[in-house]
């Protein structure tokens, strides 16, 4: 029968469009590494921010207090990662080849060890911020950058299953290093509250 030919052919055609759609909705390699070429843009101004402070600490650009531009440094971060998350398509339905593979893992080494490096950095001087009176809105920050960071390289994951555990372990590091980070700052205070100077605006 000429039927069965033709819807056999027409259901291959079908299948074939939905394939390509879905190619298309689907993440490459190129947008996995861009996007954390992004984030770390984002991450690297915040750092700079924060290593503006020299060895004397009259002279020293406040970290999160009264440097307004590394707060909202902070907060654009936490933003802009967002966005670059919510941009980023989905994975493939078949994973990326080795090669592909291998590139975004070799990439996200360095990209791992930043975000963490980002966070030591920020705590290094905790006068800074007491004198900044930032102390009632590190905590939230830091947990919003927490929050942002740690979920998009946990969604990195799902894009490289060849290296998936390593970049799951850096990402239980960085909750730590972000947890451990809030601990400190909040025993540095111990419970005082500093006088408020020139406070930036809140995220909300």
């Amino acid at each position: 029968m000429i039927i069965r030919p033709v819807l056999l052919a027409l259901a291959s055609a079908i299948a074939g469009t939905q394939v390509i759609a879905a190619s298309n909705d689907a993440a490459t390699p190129e947008d996995v590494l861009n996007s954390m070429r992004n984030v770390e843009k984002l991450s690297a101004d915040t750092h700079s921010h924060a290593k503006e402070i020299g060895t004397d600490f009259n002279r020293k650009h406040f970290i999160l207090g009264a440097s307004q531009d590394t707060y909202l440094s902070c907060r654009a971060t936490i933003e802009g990662v967002k966005k670059i998350n919510d941009k980023l398509k989905a994975p493939p339905q078949e994973p990326f080849d080795d090669k592909d593979q291998k590139e975004i893992c070799s990439a996200f080494r360095l990209f791992g060890h930043r975000q963490f490096l980002l966070v030591v950095t920020l705590i290094s001087e905790p006068r800074s911020i007491e004198s900044g009176g930032f102390d009632g809105y590190f905590e939230d920050c830091f947990t919003r950058l927490k929050s942002a960071l740690t979920g998009f390289v946990k969604g990195l994951a799902d894009y490289t299953p060849n290296c998936q555990d390593n970049i799951l372990k850096e990402n239980s590091d960085l909750e730590w290093a972000f947890d451990e980070a809030i601990k400190k700052i909040k025993v540095r205070w111990g419970g005082r509250r500093a006088i408020p100077v020139d406070i930036p605006v809140p995220l909300d």
